[in-house]
């Protein structure tokens, strides 16, 4: 097992195959979460939330082997998660979201929800035209828990995965910020079992709620529903969202249901992924499957990709053996940025304690796995409050630039720079 050192941090090695390690940071003991870059006069620099951590970090990664925490500042004081951000236009989306939402106290707890504090939820809306120091410009509240996974990719509209006050769950929520400092609800879309005088009384374990983010292009915007699936809206008019096709994923995947729906429109098809929840093995199977879109209306999936398998030089046959979760989390989303990488035949994976895969879809029907890089075990835990788990790396976040670099965030590790050396189809 090799080592990579960042001045005093060590990344130790355990599996590689067409991925190097460029550089490793532990955030001063800040491990991030969601991630998002813009550019400003020649330099690359990295916004992010955290996990355990209040508020947002700025990363300069000008040069991605010397990564350089440059500005961190704080964000709500109790109860709130701030981990999603979103960048674009010289603006900085970020959400404000009540802690273990909906998980069962003890739960809520372990994730670091504090009895009888409040919480703050919804967005807010920063200028980061000067990167270095944001300028809170305006928010918007949902009246409820707040928002998740949302989608900014500049211009006048955020597309929100937000629990309104009236609601159960996440749902749909479009609102204009041509004025940041007065964003205004545009219109929104749920689905049915959402809205709490919605006689159905679906139990909110089998109850759909929006991941997001809602992902929009050419007038549609692709929504990972939860467990009621993927779903897609017709968007061109934004005040007015219709309905077009919901593709039902059962009883795969854990309490989450759809994680990711990513259209890849010049393919006419899309990525579909679950995620992994509950840790050592306890969810129902979780899956990455390519989806037919060729009629938006009629979507159909061609393939699973293969479950992750380690290497010889893994000390386990399966990492379900190995602890923590294991399973897929986020692909690396474009956003419409011309610094992100755009996705052609390679698809990229955080898998938690299977680290980082990467997939050949050149055949949609044959995906097939062409690199891994999956760290060994971490000598510190990060987290905080710890987790009943094996100290294992989870490797949950991605964001891959247009020079190639690949950004991962670990809640056990930190910061970690990665670079695909292998063939492209």
């Amino acid at each position: 097992m090799a080592d990579h050192h960042s001045g005093t941090a060590t990344l130790p090695i355990l599996e590689a195959h067409n991925v190097e390690l460029v550089a490793y940071h532990p955030l001063d003991k800040r491990p991030n979460f969601k991630m998002a870059i813009q550019v400003v006069e020649g330099r690359w620099y990295l916004y992010t939330g955290h996990f355990w951590h209040n508020g947002w970090t700025v990363v300069d990664v000008t040069d991605p082997a010397n990564p350089q925490p440059v500005h961190h500042w704080k964000g709500a004081e109790h109860n709130t998660w701030t981990l999603q951000v979103q960048v674009a236009d010289g603006k900085l989306i970020t959400g404000l979201e009540k802690i273990g939402t909906w998980l069962p106290p003890e739960r809520a707890e372990l994730w670091g929800y504090v009895p009888g504090l409040p919480n703050e939820e919804g967005v807010l809306i920063w200028d980061v035209s000067k990167p270095l120091a944001p300028e809170l410009l305006g928010e918007f509240r949902t009246g409820g828990f707040g928002t998740h996974r949302n989608f900014y990719d500049g211009g006048r509209y955020m597309h929100l995965a937000a629990n309104m006050a009236g609601y159960r769950s996440n749902i749909y929520v479009c609102v204009d910020i041509s004025d940041p400092r007065s964003p205004t609800e545009v219109s929104r879309f749920s689905m049915p079992g959402q809205r709490i005088d919605d006689d159905r009384g679906i139990p909110m374990p089998k109850l759909g709620s929006l991941h997001g983010p809602a992902y929009v292009e050419n007038g549609r915007a692709y929504l990972p529903y939860g467990r009621f699936g993927a779903v897609i809206l017709d968007v061109e008019d934004p005040a007015d969202p219709k309905f077009i096709s919901q593709f039902n994923i059962g009883d795969f995947g854990s309490v989450i249901g759809c994680h990711t729906y990513l259209p890849l429109s010049d393919r006419k098809m899309a990525v579909l992924t679950t995620e992994a929840i509950l840790e050592n093995n306890m969810d129902s199977a979780n899956l990455v499957a390519l989806i037919d879109l060729s009629d938006e209306r009629n979507p159909r999936a061609m393939s699973i990709l293969p479950t992750p398998v380690p290497s010889e030089a893994a000390p386990y046959r399966s990492y379900a053996q190995r602890g923590g979760k294991f399973g897929p989390h986020n692909i690396h989303i474009p956003n419409h940025q011309a610094h992100y990488a755009k996705i052609g035949n390679l698809l990229f994976l955080t898998y938690f304690a299977g680290g980082l895969r990467v997939f050949d879809i050149a055949d949609p029907y044959q995906p097939r796995e062409v690199g891994y890089f999956v760290p060994g075990d971490p000598g510190e835990r990060l987290s905080r409050p710890y987790l009943p788990t094996n100290l294992v790396p989870q490797f949950e976040d991605i964001l891959i630039d247009s020079r190639g670099y690949i950004y991962i965030g670990d809640r056990n590790y930190g910061l970690t720079v990665l670079r695909y050396t292998g063939p492209v189809t």
